[in-house]
């Protein structure tokens, strides 16, 4: 090499050094034209665009390099690590295997490849590849953590928590070391321990924002949110840029009921970065539980449109299922936001060893649910786990999340044949449970919802794995084989919107069981603030399934119906404050707003004896509200919307015969609530079949449905060919 070219390369080396990588590109782009045929011009070239944050346009330059000079380990390895930053696995993956095929010892090329079998999900592989090299290069320090941190994803804890010490005690002031010490230990259950380490990391690295919410979140779950609160609050305190721990800070917020407070940090977000749709559906969702609708008409066609454009361009919707089952989405938009967050939830997990399926006896069901708990559904499965036949099923069921010591949980725990509490935030150690207890068909009841955990799924741990219940639509998930419903809430022209096979229950998919206590004191009208005399139109829905437009057609029956009130769950003072100046505005008393308090499961079913007509909201209708309302003895009226969780209440009315409740449009559905209203002979005639249903209808016969789900896991198991 000349004079003249080694000084020009170490100029670009040193601008790249010094972070001045546009100058390093121009200099190294003048030198490849001056030298397009040597390849150190295009190999400098291509380290500059991707170290200045541009891999994909480094590819070409590293290509040329690795053309002109393809016996040249290194630049294989800097193209592999340009295609994975760019996302190429694929290529990425070949590189460096070429590069080690020329340079077998080469030990950043070892790395980087077994970095690139993690992201594929290979985690036995990167594994194997990251124990060779601690073997050949025991100092590597990145590759113990690294290798610590897969052992603890593979299960390994022991093996894992002795990698990274070891690691730890080549460089003691290593922050990622000390992180990924604080997760084995929190996964061996030494909290305390885990909480040091923590801030230990926080300590050597104060902006390493995954040690800060790891650490919020592990407070979180010890019972201290104050705590958390205040670790997410020092965090934003020091670098008010940080998004991460600001977003747990609003969450917390929201979940403290200090709500106006989280919307306060959910739009500092967005005027940071106003295309992040998360933070946006976050906003909407919180002005919604307020019912701040004053600029909610235009948050939410953002919102909406938002995650249409990306759903279409097939790009990361960052948007939760569960959230985008409240909003005005088709179900094909509703399973392209449910795959996008099965492609992020995949990433670092392997399926387990498959097992067979039992071919003959009974099927080993496993119900896996964070709700087994005084939570809406353990009250509708509760005498599921005794109704099943033995004869058929054995029963397990895989508690995650909080516990308490409520009736529903005990009558769980005494209906099946074994309980077993897992422990949260160790999908791999509950998979492996669920596989060594040989479940045949395992049915998530949480899905997406709060304290659920679809990792579990993920690792595949039954041989059929079934969605049912507690998530109103699709998983998106290939390891999910089967979802429960019926005709009304998924009709057949909608399979194809489900990644799941679709299979129907006979009458409605919604479970309910006749023994959940009705307690036998009837409160008076005046007890619950009712007026003495006058219809009661009822929702109990939260209130962020309340839409403006919703709201208008219920102050226009106000408005037809002048002795009658609307009977609305109590949410935050603010919401409160806000539905009385709306009903104000469309020229409705607002003292007709009556607001119900929570009360426990008995007297919330019995003060249902006072409620006339229950008003259903479209886009996600009542479930478990509309169910318990008929089971206390009122119908509901309901305009099904588009998706499975806009037609749950039409499907209950229509397994109790009230087929006449369901209506088409937004006039159909005031006059149908405004002629029962005026006329006592047609809403008698409505309420006799209500009482008449509670007694034959199939929806409240525990022992029917048992059959009927026993058939369905047994065609589950013929379609598997067991």
């Amino acid at each position: 090499m000349d004079t003249a070219l080694s000084e020009a390369l170490n100029r670009i080396v040193g601008l790249g050094q010094a972070g001045r990588f546009a100058e390093a590109q121009a200099l190294a782009q003048s030198l490849t034209a001056d030298r397009p045929d040597d390849a150190a011009p295009h190999h400098l070239l291509g380290l500059a665009l991707q170290q200045g944050g541009e891999p994909e346009a480094a590819l070409l330059p590293l290509r040329r390099a690795m053309d002109l000079e393809p016996q040249t380990a290194v630049f294989h390895m800097h193209f592999g690590i340009a295609a994975a930053q760019a996302g190429q696995l694929d290529a990425a993956e070949s590189s460096l295997q070429r590069a080690l095929d020329l340079a077998p010892g080469h030990v950043e090329a070892r790395y980087n490849l077994a970095l690139i079998l993690e992201r594929q999900g290979r985690l036995a592989d990167a594994a194997e590849v990251l124990t060779a090299l601690v073997a050949a290069a025991p100092d590597h320090v990145a590759a113990r953590i690294r290798l610590g941190t897969l052992h603890r994803k593979n299960g390994r804890l022991p093996e894992s928590l002795d990698m990274i010490e070891g690691a730890l005690q080549l460089a003691p002031g290593h922050a990622d070391g000390h992180f990924a010490r604080a997760m084995t230990l929190v996964a061996l259950e030494r909290k305390d321990e885990a909480e040091a380490a923590y801030r230990q990391a926080i300590r050597l690295q104060p902006n390493l924002q995954m040690a800060i919410n790891n650490l919020g979140i592990l407070l979180e779950g010890r019972g201290q949110p104050r705590e958390a609160m205040a670790v997410y609050e020092a965090a934003v305190a020091r670098d008010p840029t940080q998004s991460a721990p600001r977003l747990n800070l609003a969450r917390l917020l929201a979940d403290s009921r200090e709500t106006r407070r989280a919307i306060d940090h959910y739009r500092f977000l967005l005027a940071r970065d106003p295309d992040n749709l998360a933070v946006l559906d976050s906003l909407v969702f919180h002005l919604r539980e307020l019912a701040d609708w004053s600029e909610i008409d235009t948050l939410m066609d953002r919102l909406v449109k938002g995650i249409e454009a990306r759903a279409a361009a097939g790009e990361e919707v960052a948007v939760p299922p569960f959230s985008a089952l409240s909003l005005p989405l088709t179900s094909q938009v509703q399973q392209a936001v449910a795959r996008s967050h099965v492609r992020k939830l995949a990433g670092n997990i392997a399926p387990l060893a498959p097992r067979p399926l039992s071919a003959s006896g009974p099927l080993r069901i496993g119900y896996l649910s964070a709700d087994f708990r005084e939570h809406p559904v353990a009250h509708l499965v509760a005498g599921l786990m005794s109704a099943h036949d033995r004869h058929q099923v054995s029963v397990t069921a895989y508690a995650l999340g909080p516990a308490d010591d409520s009736q529903w949980r005990q009558r769980v725990i005494a209906g099946c044949d074994r309980f077993v509490a897992l422990k949260s935030g160790q999908p791999h150690a509950s998979a492996q449970r669920i596989r060594d207890d040989g479940i045949d068909i395992l049915v998530d009841l949480t899905g997406y919802t709060r304290f659920g955990e679809p990792e579990i799924l993920a690792h595949r741990p039954a041989p059929v794995q079934v969605n049912w219940l507690g998530f109103p639509g699709t998983f998106g998930a290939p390891w999910v084989d089967f979802v429960l419903a019926d005709p009304v809430v998924v009709p057949p022209q909608d399979d194809v919107w489900f990644d799941e096979t679709v299979i129907r229950l006979p009458g409605c998919y919604l479970i309910h069981d006749r023994n959940q206590p009705l307690a036998e004191w009837t409160p008076t009208r005046a007890e619950l603030g009712l007026p003495e005399h006058g219809f009661v139109f009822s929702c109990f829905n939260n209130a962020y399934k309340i839409t403006p437009e919703v709201f208008a057609d219920w102050m226009a029956i106000l408005a037809a119906a002048p002795d009658s009130v609307l009977w609305l769950l109590k949410g935050p003072d603010e919401s409160l404050t806000h539905f009385r100046m709306y009903a104000q505005e469309h020229g409705i008393d607002p003292d007709r707003l009556i607001f119900a308090s929570h009360e426990p499961k008995p007297r919330h079913l019995a003060r249902y004896r006072q409620a006339d007509l229950i008003l259903d909201t479209p886009i996600y209708n009542a479930h478990i509200t509309a169910s318990d309302g008929i089971w206390g003895g009122v119908p509901v009226l309901t305009r099904p919307g588009d998706t499975f969780a806009g037609r749950v209440a039409a499907s209950l009315a229509r397994s109790v015969g009230l087929d006449d409740m369901i209506v088409s449009s937004r006039a159909d559905y005031v006059a149908r609530a405004v002629a029962l209203a005026k006329d006592p002979d047609a809403y008698g005639e409505v309420r006799r079949r209500i009482s008449q249903a509670r007694f034959n209808s199939p929806l409240f016969d525990v022992q029917t449905f048992a059959r009927h789900l026993e058939a369905a896991f047994r065609d589950m198991r013929a379609a598997r060919g067991g």
